[in-house]
Protein backbone atom coordinates (compact mmCIF):
# COMPACT_ATOMS: atom_id res chain seq x y z
CA UNK A 1 0.00 0.00 0.00
CA UNK A 2 2.69 2.49 0.97
CA UNK A 3 4.90 1.56 -2.01
CA UNK A 4 1.99 2.03 -4.40
CA UNK A 5 1.21 5.42 -2.89
CA UNK A 6 4.86 6.55 -2.99
CA UNK A 7 5.18 5.63 -6.67
CA UNK A 8 1.86 7.23 -7.59
CA UNK A 9 0.48 10.54 -6.42
CA UNK A 10 2.89 10.43 -3.47
CA UNK A 11 5.77 11.42 -5.75
CA UNK A 12 4.40 14.96 -5.59
CA UNK A 13 2.29 14.85 -2.42
CA UNK A 14 4.67 13.27 0.09
CA UNK A 15 7.47 15.89 -0.03
CA UNK A 16 5.01 18.68 0.81
CA UNK A 17 3.29 16.53 3.44
CA UNK A 18 6.56 15.67 5.19
CA UNK A 19 7.67 19.30 5.01
CA UNK A 20 4.59 20.31 6.99
CA UNK A 21 4.27 17.33 9.34
CA UNK A 22 7.99 16.68 9.85
CA UNK A 23 9.88 13.44 9.35
CA UNK A 24 8.48 11.72 12.44
CA UNK A 25 5.01 13.25 12.16
CA UNK A 26 4.75 12.43 8.47
CA UNK A 27 5.92 8.87 9.06
CA UNK A 28 3.33 8.40 11.80
CA UNK A 29 0.64 9.82 9.52
CA UNK A 30 1.64 7.49 6.71
CA UNK A 31 1.76 4.48 9.04
CA UNK A 32 -1.61 5.34 10.57
CA UNK A 33 -3.37 5.79 7.22
CA UNK A 34 -1.75 2.66 5.74
CA UNK A 35 -2.73 0.58 8.78
CA UNK A 36 -6.30 1.87 8.66
CA UNK A 37 -6.52 1.11 4.94
CA UNK A 38 -5.12 -2.41 5.37
CA UNK A 39 -7.40 -3.26 8.30
CA UNK A 40 -10.41 -1.85 6.47
CA UNK A 41 -9.58 -3.82 3.32
CA UNK A 42 -9.23 -7.03 5.32
CA UNK A 43 -12.60 -6.43 6.97
CA UNK A 44 -14.24 -5.84 3.59
CA UNK A 45 -12.81 -9.12 2.25
CA UNK A 46 -14.14 -11.05 5.24
CA UNK A 47 -17.57 -9.45 4.96
CA UNK A 48 -17.66 -10.15 1.21
CA UNK A 49 -16.83 -13.82 1.78
CA UNK A 50 -19.58 -14.13 4.39
CA UNK A 51 -22.11 -12.34 2.16
CA UNK A 52 -21.33 -14.55 -0.83
CA UNK A 53 -21.84 -17.68 1.26
CA UNK A 54 -25.34 -16.43 2.09
CA UNK A 55 -26.13 -15.07 -1.38
CA UNK A 56 -23.96 -15.99 -4.41
CA UNK A 57 -25.36 -12.98 -6.31
CA UNK A 58 -23.30 -10.62 -4.17
CA UNK A 59 -20.39 -9.67 -6.42
CA UNK A 60 -19.32 -6.17 -5.35
CA UNK A 61 -19.20 -3.85 -2.35
CA UNK A 62 -22.54 -2.12 -3.02
CA UNK A 63 -24.36 -5.46 -3.31
CA UNK A 64 -22.78 -6.54 -0.04
CA UNK A 65 -24.09 -3.41 1.67
CA UNK A 66 -27.51 -4.03 0.10
CA UNK A 67 -27.58 -7.58 1.40
CA UNK A 68 -26.77 -6.38 4.91
CA UNK A 69 -28.73 -3.11 5.20
CA UNK A 70 -31.23 -3.00 2.34
CA UNK A 71 -31.63 -1.27 -1.00
CA UNK A 72 -31.67 2.25 0.47
CA UNK A 73 -28.21 1.77 1.99
CA UNK A 74 -27.01 0.23 -1.30
CA UNK A 75 -28.16 3.29 -3.25
CA UNK A 76 -26.56 5.64 -0.71
CA UNK A 77 -23.20 3.82 -0.88
CA UNK A 78 -23.34 3.87 -4.69
CA UNK A 79 -23.79 7.66 -4.64
CA UNK A 80 -20.93 8.05 -2.15
CA UNK A 81 -18.61 5.92 -4.31
CA UNK A 82 -19.46 8.00 -7.39
CA UNK A 83 -18.75 11.22 -5.50
CA UNK A 84 -15.51 9.78 -4.10
CA UNK A 85 -14.24 8.71 -7.53
CA UNK A 86 -15.35 12.01 -9.08
CA UNK A 87 -13.49 13.98 -6.40
CA UNK A 88 -10.32 11.94 -6.86
CA UNK A 89 -10.42 12.32 -10.64
CA UNK A 90 -11.07 16.04 -10.37
CA UNK A 91 -8.18 16.39 -7.96
CA UNK A 92 -5.91 14.78 -10.53
CA UNK A 93 -7.15 17.18 -13.21
CA UNK A 94 -6.37 20.17 -10.98
CA UNK A 95 -2.93 18.72 -10.17
CA UNK A 96 -2.29 18.14 -13.87
CA UNK A 97 -3.23 21.70 -14.78
CA UNK A 98 -1.02 23.06 -11.99
CA UNK A 99 1.90 20.94 -13.23
CA UNK A 100 1.57 21.53 -16.97
CA UNK A 101 0.36 25.14 -16.71
CA UNK A 102 3.81 26.71 -16.19
CA UNK A 103 5.23 24.67 -19.08
CA UNK A 104 2.50 25.84 -21.43
CA UNK A 105 2.95 29.46 -20.34
CA UNK A 106 6.65 29.28 -21.11
CA UNK A 107 5.81 28.27 -24.67
CA UNK A 108 2.94 30.78 -24.98
CA UNK A 109 3.46 33.51 -22.33
CA UNK A 110 0.75 35.73 -23.78
CA UNK A 111 -2.00 33.23 -23.06
CA UNK A 112 -4.05 33.92 -19.94
CA UNK A 113 -3.25 31.62 -17.01
CA UNK A 114 -6.91 30.87 -16.25
CA UNK A 115 -7.52 29.96 -19.88
CA UNK A 116 -4.54 27.60 -19.86
CA UNK A 117 -5.85 25.83 -16.76
CA UNK A 118 -9.33 25.47 -18.25
CA UNK A 119 -8.01 24.11 -21.55
CA UNK A 120 -5.74 21.62 -19.79
CA UNK A 121 -8.55 20.38 -17.57
CA UNK A 122 -10.98 20.09 -20.48
CA UNK A 123 -8.39 18.30 -22.62
CA UNK A 124 -7.55 15.88 -19.82
CA UNK A 125 -11.26 15.23 -19.28
CA UNK A 126 -11.67 14.37 -22.96
CA UNK A 127 -8.77 11.90 -22.75
CA UNK A 128 -10.28 10.27 -19.64
CA UNK A 129 -13.66 9.93 -21.34
CA UNK A 130 -11.98 8.29 -24.31
CA UNK A 131 -10.16 5.81 -22.06
CA UNK A 132 -13.39 5.01 -20.22
CA UNK A 133 -15.12 4.27 -23.53
CA UNK A 134 -12.77 1.47 -24.57
CA UNK A 135 -14.46 -1.87 -25.22
CA UNK A 136 -11.81 -3.98 -23.51
CA UNK A 137 -9.96 -3.19 -20.30
CA UNK A 138 -6.89 -4.89 -21.78
CA UNK A 139 -6.46 -1.87 -24.05
CA UNK A 140 -5.57 0.20 -21.02
CA UNK A 141 -2.21 -1.56 -20.84
CA UNK A 142 -0.78 0.99 -23.26
CA UNK A 143 -1.90 4.02 -21.24
CA UNK A 144 -0.77 2.24 -18.05
CA UNK A 145 2.69 1.69 -19.53
CA UNK A 146 2.82 5.38 -20.46
CA UNK A 147 1.81 6.34 -16.91
CA UNK A 148 4.50 4.13 -15.37
CA UNK A 149 7.08 5.64 -17.72
CA UNK A 150 5.95 9.14 -16.69
CA UNK A 151 6.28 8.31 -12.99
CA UNK A 152 9.74 6.83 -13.49
CA UNK A 153 10.77 9.91 -15.46
CA UNK A 154 9.55 12.16 -12.65
CA UNK A 155 11.47 10.15 -10.04
CA UNK A 156 14.66 10.24 -12.14
CA UNK A 157 14.33 14.02 -12.63
CA UNK A 158 13.80 14.59 -8.90
CA UNK A 159 16.85 12.48 -7.97
CA UNK A 160 18.93 14.17 -10.66
CA UNK A 161 17.87 17.63 -9.50
CA UNK A 162 18.75 16.75 -5.90
CA UNK A 163 22.15 15.44 -6.97
CA UNK A 164 22.85 18.57 -9.01
CA UNK A 165 21.47 21.06 -6.45
CA UNK A 166 21.60 19.53 -2.97
CA UNK A 167 19.95 21.32 -0.07
CA UNK A 168 22.45 23.39 1.88
CA UNK A 169 22.03 25.82 4.73
CA UNK A 170 21.89 29.41 3.55
CA UNK A 171 20.32 28.79 0.17
CA UNK A 172 17.22 30.69 1.21
CA UNK A 173 19.12 33.99 1.03
CA UNK A 174 19.34 36.04 -2.15
CA UNK A 175 21.82 38.62 -3.35
CA UNK A 176 19.57 41.25 -1.79
CA UNK A 177 20.25 39.85 1.66
CA UNK A 178 18.75 37.37 4.11
CA UNK A 179 15.65 39.49 4.75
CA UNK A 180 14.40 38.97 1.19
CA UNK A 181 12.65 35.68 0.55
CA UNK A 182 14.01 34.18 -2.63
CA UNK A 183 11.70 33.68 -5.62
CA UNK A 184 9.89 30.43 -6.15
CA UNK A 185 12.03 27.73 -7.67
CA UNK A 186 15.37 29.44 -6.97
CA UNK A 187 16.06 28.04 -3.51
CA UNK A 188 16.59 24.48 -2.39
CA UNK A 189 17.86 24.77 1.18
CA UNK A 190 17.07 26.47 4.45
CA UNK A 191 18.28 29.30 6.66
CA UNK A 192 21.44 29.67 8.65
CA UNK A 193 21.19 30.75 12.29
CA UNK A 194 22.12 34.31 11.28
CA UNK A 195 19.41 34.46 8.64
CA UNK A 196 16.83 33.08 11.03
CA UNK A 197 17.71 35.75 13.59
CA UNK A 198 17.58 38.50 10.95
CA UNK A 199 14.26 37.46 9.41
CA UNK A 200 12.38 34.73 11.32
CA UNK A 201 9.26 34.99 9.15
CA UNK A 202 11.30 34.30 6.01
CA UNK A 203 12.65 31.03 7.39
CA UNK A 204 9.63 28.77 8.02
CA UNK A 205 11.90 25.73 7.80
CA UNK A 206 14.18 26.99 10.54
CA UNK A 207 17.82 26.00 10.41
CA UNK A 208 17.43 22.24 10.04
CA UNK A 209 15.54 21.84 6.76
CA UNK A 210 12.70 19.37 7.26
CA UNK A 211 12.03 19.23 11.00
CA UNK A 212 11.47 16.06 12.98
CA UNK A 213 8.07 17.19 14.28
CA UNK A 214 5.53 19.70 12.92
CA UNK A 215 5.93 23.29 14.00
CA UNK A 216 2.24 23.56 14.85
CA UNK A 217 -1.26 22.17 14.33
CA UNK A 218 -1.87 23.98 11.04
CA UNK A 219 0.98 22.42 9.00
CA UNK A 220 0.22 19.01 10.51
CA UNK A 221 -3.45 19.23 9.57
CA UNK A 222 -2.43 20.45 6.12
CA UNK A 223 -0.45 17.24 5.62
CA UNK A 224 -3.45 15.00 6.40
CA UNK A 225 -5.27 15.33 3.04
CA UNK A 226 -2.00 15.02 1.11
CA UNK A 227 -1.14 11.66 2.69
CA UNK A 228 -4.73 10.44 2.31
CA UNK A 229 -4.77 11.58 -1.32
CA UNK A 230 -1.59 9.65 -2.11
CA UNK A 231 -2.88 6.47 -0.47
CA UNK A 232 -6.26 6.44 -2.17
CA UNK A 233 -4.92 7.16 -5.69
Amino acid sequence: TTANAALGAGVLAYPIAFQGAGLAGGSLLLLGFATTASVGLGAVFQCMSAARRLDPRVRDYTKMVGAAYGTTAEALVTVLIVLYVFGACWGYLVLLSDTLGPLVRKVAPAVDESLVRILLQCGSTAVCIGLCSLRSINTLKYSSALAVAAVLTTVVMLVRNYAAHPCTAGDCATAAGPTVWCPSGECSGWCTAEQLAAAPTNCPGGTRGVALWPSGAEPFLGALPLVAFALQC
